[in-house]
């Protein structure tokens, strides 16, 4: 009968650490997701700002390595923690029980760790946030260079990549490497601490053992005492380690709680545009410069209005401000002077996501997503029906390349969509835009990029969104050729950071070249559009 009840609790504990086991892995696993979650959307809240500032490779750092590190502390760490914990404090008792006087002694140990832990645990929660930031530049290069694989290997700069790489390596080993000694540091003095109190338990205890020490205790009572000891301080030692731990996982949760209280600089408004009807755009003394380079202004007092239904080319040599026009609209910056309007709105009273979903983009290198044609047309209309799919892609001339291929519209077009060429990938961008049939429809420099071929077939496409909606859309154009030009009811010439000529209507080309005064003849002479 005992041998049963003992194996029935044997079972019993069994199943309770099994409990124990998969109770903590599940909440661990839904705080981590959650955290997780939490992160990336407010990373996606952030202003253009904020990529400008911080590198790709540590935000992906953030998501992974750190989260990983609190995981960790969420599941192994705490059980073993109040396991500890709870070791500690029975063996206490049983050593108060034994013995008050010894435990009183063996206090003279915890001063030395509590001055340990807090001396080196600093130093352990400041090192493991720098091999954390390492890392986040470690990762950035390797996205980098994989990123641009072609080009690396165009140069030969496999090696001088590849050492790099290794400097950055090395960089978080040696930090690494220095957060693990402070670590060792602290159950060095740990262990000496311990140690140092069973000495002196020994020294007392035995001589208050028998005749010269008045019998206070028995051996027997001694040695349960030394046992019990041990007992205590292992587990403080295994603590000290933990401590150690949570030192590290509070330089990761740091770094991430960090990025999650960030509220971003561009705050959004509460006011909306209804419907789909034709928009006008104002840009009423604007003034720009990147925070990044805050002394070199980009815009300076630029007016101009983009009539609703217009077509308007902005015209200009390359870094006069063009496309920082274009990101201002869309409000990825706010303007340092004057302000935007859309239908007659300050685009800073508006919703974000409001005013975006009046505008679409067509920029100079399009950006696909590994999924499918299909699915790539489809960004941004989750709502969009198979049918109205399979209109945009016609329009755009999508379908006369795509049907070449096994999979027609379902073919995956790769990373950054390899896959596809670049006049391919910018009739995919085009029949997005179709898809929206937003009211506003930007081109950055849509086909300055492509070749002759090429560029008449993206033309083709964006013809058709003016026969199909240029009724109600005002298209704006940041454009280097003339063929794109001269497309446009309107061309808005940017020079030093102003709009220096309008012209409208009917544009004469070879009078304008011949005309010395005119901002745009030059501008054709000097880049041969």
């Amino acid at each position: 009968m005992a041998a049963a009840g003992l194996f029935s609790l044997i079972c019993i504990a069994g199943g309770g650490v099994i409990a124990r086991q998969i109770l903590l892995t599940k909440a661990g696993e839904k705080i981590v997701a959650a955290l997780r979650t939490r992160l990336f959307e407010n990373i996606l809240r952030q202003e253009a700002e904020f990529f400008d500032k911080t590198r790709t490779g540590d935000l992906v750092t953030r998501l992974t390595a750190d989260v990983q590190l609190v995981q960790s502390a969420l599941t192994t760490d705490v059980v073993n923690g109040v396991r500890s914990i709870i070791m500690v404090a029975g063996g206490s008792s049983l050593l108060l029980v034994t013995s008050p006087t010894l435990t009183a002694i063996s206090l003279i140990s915890l001063p030395p760790v509590f001055m340990a832990a807090r001396h080196f645990g600093a130093q352990i929660k400041k090192l493991q946030k720098e091999v954390q930031e390492e890392l986040g530049m470690t990762t950035t290069k390797a996205e980098e260079v994989i990123s641009n694989l072609k080009t690396v290997r165009s140069f030969n700069g496999e090696i001088l990549e590849a050492r790099e790489y290794e400097e950055k390596v090395h960089r978080v080993r040696d930090r690494a490497i220095a957060a693990g000694i402070k670590g060792a540091y602290l159950d060095g003095s740990v262990h000496v601490a311990a140690n140092a109190g069973l000495f002196a338990i020994l020294a007392v205890g035995s001589s208050m053992v028998g005749v010269g020490g008045g019998g206070e205790i028995t051996p027997g009572d001694l040695a349960s005492f030394l046992m019990y000891s041990l007992f205590v301080a292992g587990n403080v030692a295994s603590l000290s380690t933990l401590y150690g731990s949570l030192q590290k996982t509070k330089g990761a949760a740091g770094r991430i709680f960090e990025l999650i209280d960030r509220e971003p600089l561009i705050q959004s408004g509460n006011g909306e545009l209804e419907g789909q009807q034709a928009l006008g755009v104002s840009f009423q003394n604007v003034g720009f410069a990147y925070p990044t380079r805050g002394e070199v202004p980009v815009l300076n007092g630029v007016n101009l209005e983009f009539p609703p239904g217009s077509h308007t080319a902005l015209v200009g040599s390359s870094g006069c401000g063009k496309s920082t026009m274009g990101a201002l609209l869309l409000r990825l910056y706010d303007t340092t002077e004057g302000s935007i309007r859309v239908g007659g709105e300050d685009i800073r009273d508006l919703q974000t996501q409001a005013l975006r979903e009046k505008v679409a983009v067509v920029q100079q290198e399009p950006v696909l997503f590994a999924v499918s044609i299909k699915k790539n047309i489809a960004y941004g209309r989750s709502d969009a029906t198979e049918e109205e799919i399979l209109q945009a892609a016609d329009a755009a001339k999508v379908t006369d390349f795509a049907k070449t291929f096994p999979e027609g519209l379902d073919t995956m077009v790769g990373e950054r969509g390899v896959k596809l060429s670049g006049g391919q990938k910018q009739k995919v961008a085009v029949a997005r835009v179709l898809l929206r049939q937003a009211p506003i429809v930007l081109f950055d420099e849509a086909t300055s990029a492509l070749d002759a071929e090429s560029e008449h077939a993206v033309s083709t496409a964006i013809g058709s969104i003016e026969s199909l909606y240029g009724n109600k859309t005002t298209i704006i154009s940041v454009a280097h050729r003339l063929s794109t030009i001269l497309r446009a009811d309107r061309v808005a010439v940017l020079e030093g950071g102003r709009i220096v000529e309008l012209l409208e209507g009917d544009i004469d080309v070879e009078a304008l070249m011949e005309d010395p005064q005119s901002p745009f003849g030059k501008l054709i002479r000097r880049q041969k559009l």
